[in-house]
C-alpha cells in the first residue's frame, strides 16, 4: 500500500481549530516531541538492536541450499510495528528522529538496518512472497526509515558506506529487480536512494558503480510530470507529494542537476541493469 502521511499533527490552520484550540494543540504536540527526545524515541532502537543481535544466528544470511532461518512471529511483528512507529515520528517531526538516532546512536541504527535488511532479503529469497507478506512489509518500512534518517543529514548519510563487506548502499541496490522495474517497487526504493545519496559525493561515487543514474533521473522526471498534472487539475500540491516527505518536491530540480552533472562528467556508457549480486531477480 502507498505510504500515508500521519494526519494527527497537522498545522493549526489545516485542522480548522480556533486560536485557543490551536495553541493547545501546538503545546500538546511539543510536549509529545519532548517526550520522544527524552525517552530516545521510547527506547525503540535499543530494544530492537538487543533482540535482533540476540537472534544473530537466525538472521545471518543462509547458503543457497539452506532454508532461511525464521524469527519468531512475535519478533517479526514487533520489528514491523516499531519501525513503523519510527517512520510516523519522522513524518511528524523529521528533526526529532534524525537528531535522536544520530550522534551516539548512529552505530546502533546501522546495526538495526543491517540486521533487518539481511533478514528480510534472506527470507524473501528463500520463500514465496505471498506467504511472506509481513517480512516484505518490514523490508519496505526499513527502507523508508533509512531514507528518513539520511534525508539532508550528511552525518547520517555516512552509515551507507560503513563496513568492510557489503555496505548498506550496496545491499539496497542489490534488491530484486522488481524494485527497479515495477512502479510500486521504485516508489518504495528510489526515494530512499535519492535521500541517502543527494549531495553526498562519497555515496554517489559508490552508487554509480551499482546502478545507472539515469534510472533515478527518469523516476524524478516521471513524478515531476505527474505532479504538474495534479497541480493543474486541483490547483494545489497533493498531500502525498514528495513521496510523503521522503524526498520533498523542493529538492527535485536540484537533484536532477546533481545526478545529471555527475553522470555527464563521465563518458557515456550503455544502460546497465542493477546488479542483483546473488539475490533473486524476481519475486
Amino acid at each position: 500500500e502507498a505510504e500515508q502521511p500521519v494526519q494527527a499533527f497537522q498545522p493549526v490552520g489545516e485542522l480548522g481549530c480556533s486560536a485557543g484550540e490551536g495553541e493547545t494543540s501546538l503545546v500538546a504536540s511539543q510536549a509529545i516531541l519532548d517526550m520522544f527526545k527524552q525517552t530516545e524515541l521510547l527506547g525503540i532502537l535499543s530494544v530492537l538492536v538487543s533482540i535482533l543481535l540476540g537472534e544473530g544466528k537466525k538472521i545471518t544470511s543462509q547458503s543457497p541450499n539452506t532454508a532461511a532461518a525464521k524469527l519468531p512471529q512475535t519478533v517479526v511483528s514487533l520489528c514491523f510495528q516499531s519501525v513503523r512507529i519510527l517512520n510516523n515520528i519522522a513524518r511528524l517531526d523529521l528533526a526529532t528522529l534524525q537528531e535522536t538516532l544520530g550522534a551516539c546512536r548512529r552505530q546502533e541504527l546501522y546495526h538495526l538496518l543491517v540486521c533487518l535488511i539481511d533478514y528480510c532479503t534472506s527470507r524473501l529469497q528463500g520463500g514465496k512472497p505471498d506467504k511472506l507478506s509481513e517480512e516484505n512489509e518490514l523490508l519496505h518500512e526499513t527502507i523508508v526509515l533509512m531514507g528518513y534518517c539520511c534525508l539532508q543529514k550528511e552525518e547520517n548519510q555516512s552509515i551507507m558506506c560503513y563496513g568492510e563487506g557489503q555496505t548498506l548502499l550496496v545491499k539496497i541496490t542489490s534488491l530484486p529487480l522488481h524494485y527497479f522495474m515495477d512502479p510500486h517497487g521504485r516508489g518504495v526504493l528510489f526515494p530512499t536512494i535519492l535521500a541517502t545519496c543527494f549531495m553526498s559525493r562519497q555515496n554517489l561515487a559508490l552508487l554509480r558503480s551499482e546502478m545507472n543514474l539515469s534510472l533515478l533521473q527518469s523516476f524524478l522526471a516521471t513524478n515531476q510530470q505527474k505532479l504538474e498534472e495534479s497541480r493543474g487539475a486541483a490547483g494545489e500540491e497533493p498531500a502525498d507529494a514528495g513521496f510523503s516527505g521522503r524526498f520533498p518536491t523542493a529538492l527535485w530540480a536540484e537533484a536532477m542537476r546533481f545526478f545529471g552533472e555527475e553522470e555527464a562528467s563521465e563518458d557515456a556508457s550503455p544502460l546497465e541493469s542493477p546488479r542483483p549480486q546473488g539475490r533473486s531477480a524476481s519475486e
